[in-house]
């Protein structure tokens, strides 16, 4: 008897970065984005004091490929955050933009986030399709100088992201939104960016002038559990059809 073993592959990693060294991500202002040799870990310092509406602040790592079903984890710290800023974080397209002058953002994305609105510190997922913008209202509470893991997902059959975080191993908040339309773009970029937000009168009730502060460090991308099943069972149908013919 021919005994035949099939095995599923094992996790493929997109991405992986602990920043033990520079992880050379690209940005536009290496004085606010950089890897900080001392903690190893990555600085990031987000700010609205440029006006303008094209990408700017922002940093990332462009992959090797565009993602479907995803999950993203990564540690945050924050250190500093002024009303009516956030510190994002996730996958863009190549566009890099978050807001745009009229209602409709520019680009694609998915983002969690840990911000400063006018109900106190919250975390927060707000996603941009095919379709348009949707969030998740916001929740939860974040503390300064505090250890988070955050875990951003997206189910490409669904059509729906979800983001959970925690700290210490007890959960902190968790909350899922439609992604309107799917995504059609390329998402390739991973990292943190905003549109400019700046003092030009576009916006109300925005501080032109906020600024947010933290770190980032263990950023890990790997297909979502799920498509990796389903490349598994792909596999053995293939192997079964050959048995077969």
């Amino acid at each position: 008897m021919l005994l035949m073993v099939f095995t599923i592959p094992a996790v493929a990693v997109n991405y992986s970065e602990d920043f033990s060294s520079d992880p050379g991500w690209v940005t536009d202002q290496t004085s606010k984005y950089y890897w900080d040799e001392p903690t190893q870990r990555y600085y990031v310092q987000p700010e609205h004091q440029y006006p303008g509406y094209s990408p700017s602040r922002y940093t990332y790592k462009e992959l090797s490929e565009a993602v479907g079903s995803f999950e993203l984890h990564w540690d945050l710290e924050i250190t500093r955050c002024d009303w009516s800023i956030s510190i994002p974080f996730g996958i863009y397209d190549s566009s890099l933009t978050r807001y745009a002058i009229d209602p409709d953002p520019l680009g694609q994305y998915v983002l969690g986030l840990a911000g400063n609105p006018d109900a106190g510190h919250l975390w927060a997922l707000i996603v941009s399709g095919e379709d348009g913008y949707a969030e998740a209202p916001g929740g939860g509470t974040w503390n300064f100088d505090t250890l988070y893991t955050c875990e951003l997902s997206y189910d490409a059959s669904t059509y729906m992201a979800s983001f959970d975080v925690w700290e210490s191993g007890s959960s902190v908040w968790s909350a899922s939104v439609a992604v309107p339309g799917g995504f059609t773009n390329n998402l390739m970029y991973l990292g943190s960016s905003s549109s400019g937000i700046g003092d030009d009168g576009q916006y109300r009730g925005i501080s032109s002038s906020a600024v947010a502060e933290g770190y980032i460090d263990n950023v890990n991308l790997t297909p979502e559990p799920a498509t990796i099943l389903l490349l598994g069972l792909g596999g053995l149908a293939l192997l079964r059809k050959r048995r077969v013919n």
